[in-house]
């Protein structure tokens, strides 16, 4: 069966409701308050993205903290957390990848 189909389904059983971008391909879902999206990347490498779970203004004293907590984590553990700035916003984001 061909991974999407699998994917699909196996997020319909936790009781998800998969969005599917026509244009990337891309799927979207919800689960447990939080938003997922969900990159095929190949027939069997899956990627699932939880984006913006956290937030810092980039005036904040511990910035500098954070991004270093990230980096060492990174270091050791699964799954990625990563980090994106937006500075229209006045916000650094925290995002996770698996």
């Amino acid at each position: 069966m061909e991974i999407r189909k699998v994917a699909i389904s196996t997020l319909k059983k936790l009781g998800c409701q998969p969005e599917i971008d026509k244009e990337t391909g891309n799927m979207y879902f919800k689960y447990q308050g939080e938003e997922f999206f969900v990159v095929v990347e190949a027939e069997t490498i899956i990627t699932f993205y939880d984006t913006w779970w956290g937030t810092l203004d980039l005036d904040d004293p511990l910035l500098d903290n954070l991004k270093e907590a990230i980096n060492q984590t990174n270091m050791n553990a699964m799954p990625v957390t990563l980090y994106s700035i937006s500075e229209n916003e006045n916000k650094l984001g925290v995002h996770s990848r698996y």
